[in-house]
């Protein structure tokens, strides 16, 4: 949860320089801890070109992975 804030942070420039690619950077690391959150806000990242290259592969990947992970965390079941 604290990563994907920090990504927040940084996409938005709170307290911190604005950097998209940081943003980013942050939501990967929560994702692959199992943060569907931050998968979605990748799959958004991916889908508008920001802080990495437009990819809507990419983008619909990471909205996949946000829904599994979404239906096997333990706040959903």
């Amino acid at each position: 949860m604290a990563q994907l804030k920090l990504g927040f942070a940084y996409l938005n420039g709170d307290r911190v320089s604005q950097r998209s690619s940081s943003a980013v950077s942050w939501w990967l690391k929560a994702a692959e801890q199992g943060d569907a959150d931050s998968q979605q806000h990748l799959g958004n990242a991916y889908a508008n070109g920001s802080g990495v290259s437009k990819e809507i592969e990419a983008a619909l990947m990471r909205w996949r992975k946000a829904v599994e992970q979404a239906m096997l965390s333990p706040r959903h079941v």
